[in-house]
């Protein structure tokens, strides 16, 4: 206890000079914001040891209170205070309590060796205007400001107290005036000092000779139970402690000390260093805790590494039993009766992830290349995102947090993580400022008032790292827009590659049926790996502008297929009507033909009736066998023009046939089954009406997949459509002649009545 180090000494040649390693004590990380408490030594007794003339210090707490204060004993050696009381006047300013030490009775010199305190009458602790404007208000505030006083009077025996108790003894010394007084010195003591006692030790208990610090009874009066001392409404720390008491010494030659000046200067350089610690603390945790995003290619394997990682917890600390899988690839039914796409969503809170696109992205030959690489992949340059993440990559991150953080976040993450991260730095932050800000007394604190006030010093902080915050939330955006612009990419690849071997690209509606499931694939696969706030944005871009051309292309391509046969059966109808023409030609022309022979039989007629006179007998054969002839001819033209005919009616009526050929309808259907005893029961199927024959399924996919009919086909030609009276939805099937009646039900009124409208078609048609 009685080992001290130098705080403040003289130099020797009129310089005050501070020691580093009282100093560095004072303000280590874990003392600098503890609140202190000083008690001074004033040590009047004749030097024993050779030190230096100044203040020293007992580098360990002579008492630490429930809360944390830090009680210090601060010895003053100065054998000449009255040539330099500036020395005791920095002890009385800094001080909760002062013991004076000396020897014998306490007037011994008049007062005289405690003219020091004359030097307190230099020393303002209010404002010049409050000063103008109240004259003893400097005195005032001063004697609350100033310590407890205690007198020591070494090897003082009661006799000469007059038999009087030390405190007794010593205001009877200071109420009795002597004109050999210091009268200036005793009125000080009386008037500014309040707080004042007198306790007698004898030397032989000081455990150092010379050091009175070091008696027990001292260390007891020292340790008195003294709240710490408020500075213009606050406390002081070790750190405060240590710039105020470097002020004071600056300022020692001063002709006046303005005290309040110094410690409000003092405070406030202290609070901007602090606010300035924190701003960079906060900024040295943002960027020890993440690192920036590197940009690279995504391919097959890098996709499944990553989403295996996180099923098994990698990345978010998942498991498998935390996620709900989907696999399409077994005969579960994908589409409804409708048509749509069934969506699969858990009741839970768990995630759900297709495992079509992983599935897939394992078995491609790709992945197996890839797979064999070792090398990572190179960071490539990106110049829409490096521009977000040049100033993370150029911040220098101290090492000791690099070694408090050894697992450092990665961008792209989720908005609420890095929020997380920016709430747990700026809450590390706040907690440098919080052992400052408890230094102050509630409605007291006259130092930190207006714009001085801590309100507006955390809104610097606040705002300072609102910047650093969104420079780092718009690096984690971009971040995350570069990282999901790959992997979506990535991803559309492996659904091109499966769509095309799912289904024929030349069957439009198979096609986008495929296309479709892969793309819900592929969102699944997207959102169970994406990361970061752009990834919504990603995907919803990539499904407006990609998705859509993709499915623009195929409607075309289908449309221009579509149009090459009707094109073509364009074509055959023209042919068809060209034939059709030609054949006309061909009557009009045989119609001439028989005019024509007409005409000849008729002037054969009259050439034969002017010579039948003359020739009667003779050519009476010979027109016999003339109009056997032409008789003959007129059955072969006959029997032409009705072939020509019937071949231009079978023309146009197979021309009508392919105009009114019903075409194919299918689509579910509940059938009414059995009866009897336990009534009648609705079995769903699914029904095809195709060329007049109609065929029953137990599901659209067998249908697709070419397999047979469960029943016989049957043959609509002749059945009857009837509408049921029980049900608007019912309709019955009955047959031309007797047997089987069947009744089915459509999921709708409008789905009925167009399985009437195929009916009827089909039947007439037949």
């Amino acid at each position: 206890m009685a080992a001290l180090v130098p705080l403040v000494t003289d130099d020797g040649h009129g310089c005050w000079q501070m020691h580093e390693d009282a100093t560095l004590l004072l303000e280590s990380d874990k003392r600098a914001l503890q609140k202190i408490s000083v008690v001074g030594v004033i040590d009047a007794l004749p030097p024993k040891h050779a030190r230096a003339h100044g203040l020293h210090m007992v580098k360990d707490p002579i008492k630490v209170e429930d809360d944390g204060t830090l009680t210090f004993l601060v010895v003053l050696q100065h054998p000449m205070l009255h040539e330099q009381p500036a020395w005791a006047s920095l002890l009385f300013l800094l001080s909760s309590h002062v013991l004076y030490v000396r020897d014998g009775a306490i007037a011994r010199d008049g007062f005289a060796n405690l003219s020091f305190v004359q030097h307190l009458l230099n020393v303002d602790v209010v404002s010049s205007d409050e000063q103008a404007a109240h004259p003893d208000l400097n005195t005032t505030v001063l004697k609350r400001l100033l310590p407890k006083l205690t007198f020591i009077a070494v090897d003082l025996e009661k006799k000469e107290c007059g038999g009087d108790a030390f405190p007794l003894y010593l205001e009877k010394a200071l109420a009795t005036p002597k004109a050999s007084h210091d009268g200036l010195s005793q009125a000080l003591i009386t008037q500014l000092f309040t707080s004042r006692d007198c306790v007698g030790i004898k030397a032989n208990t000081f455990k150092v000779p010379g050091a009175p610090h070091s008696a027990a009874k001292v260390l007891s009066v020292a340790t008195d139970p003294l709240p710490p001392k408020t500075f213009f409404g606050r406390f002081l720390s070790c750190g405060v402690f240590v710039h105020l008491l470097s002020a004071l010494v600056a300022a020692k030659d001063a002709e006046r000390w303005d005290f309040r000046a110094v410690a409000f200067a003092v405070s406030r350089a202290y609070w901007q260093n602090l606010l300035d610690a924190a701003i960079t603390m906060y900024a040295d945790h943002m960027h020890a805790k993440l690192l920036p995003y590197d940009d690279v290619e995504l391919d097959n394997g890098m996709v499944v590494a990553l989403t295996e990682a996180k099923l098994h917890g990698g990345d978010a600390g998942l498991d498998n039993d935390d996620v709900i899988l989907i696999d399409r690839s077994n005969n579960c039914v994908t589409f409804d009766e409708y048509g749509n796409l069934k969506k699969s969503h858990s009741s839970g809170a768990k995630p759900t992830l297709d495992v079509g696109i992983l599935t897939f992205l394992k078995t491609s030959k790709a992945l197996n290349r890839q797979m064999t690489m070792v090398a990572p992949k190179p960071t490539v340059a990106n110049p829409w995102c490096d521009p977000y993440l040049v100033n993370m990559r150029e911040y220098e991150v101290p090492t000791k947090y690099i070694h408090q953080f050894p697992k450092r976040e990665k961008l792209p993450l989720e908005a609420s993580a890095l929020s997380s991260v920016h709430y747990a730095c700026l809450a590390a932050a706040s907690s440098l400022l919080h052992p400052f800000m408890a230094l102050s007394v509630a409605r007291e604190d006259a130092c930190f008032r207006g714009e001085w006030s801590f309100r507006v010093g955390r809104s610097h902080l606040d705002d300072a790292a609102g910047r650093v915050w969104r420079d780092i939330s718009l690096a984690n955006t971009a971040s995350s827009a570069a990282f999901c612009t790959r992997l979506i990419q990535c991803l559309h690849t492996a659904v091109l590659h499966k769509t095309l071997a799912d289904e024929d690209k030349s069957r439009l509606v198979r096609h986008l049926i495929a296309y479709r499931s892969n793309i819900e694939a592929l969102i699944s696969q997207y959102n169970f790996v994406a990361k970061g706030p752009a990834a919504s944005a990603v995907l919803a871009g990539f499904l407006s502008s990609v998705v859509r051309h993709r499915l623009y292309a195929a409607v075309a391509a289908s449309e221009a297929h579509f149009e090459a046969a009707r094109a073509q059966l364009t074509t055959q109808v023209h042919d068809a009507t060209s034939h059709l023409l030609a054949l006309e030609d061909a009557i009009r022309d045989a119609e001439e033909t028989r005019k024509t022979c007409l005409r000849n039989e008729m002037a054969q007629d009259a050439l034969v009736e002017a010579r039948k006179l003359e020739q009667l007998g003779t050519i009476q054969g010979a027109i016999a066998e003339t109009q056997a002839q032409i008789n003959a001819a007129l059955r072969e033209k006959e029997a032409l023009f009705a072939n020509t005919v019937q071949t231009t009616q079978a023309t146009v009526a197979t021309v009508e046939i392919i105009a009114k050929k019903p075409k194919e309808y299918a689509g579910y259907l509940f059938r009414q089954e059995g009866g009897g005893l336990f009534g009648a029961k609705w079995k769903q199927s699914f029904f095809v009406l195709k060329d007049g024959r109609f065929l029953t399924f137990k599901a659209k996919s067998y249908y697709e997949e070419g397999r047979e009919s469960m029943e016989a086909p049957l043959n609509v030609a002749g059945y009857t459509v009837l509408q049921s009276s029980k049900n608007a939805n019912e309709f019955k099937l009955a047959p031309p002649v007797a047997g089987r009646t069947f009744v089915f039900r459509a999921p709708t009124d409008e789905m009925r009545e167009t399985w009437v409208h195929k009916f009827n078609e089909a039947s007439n048609y037949s």
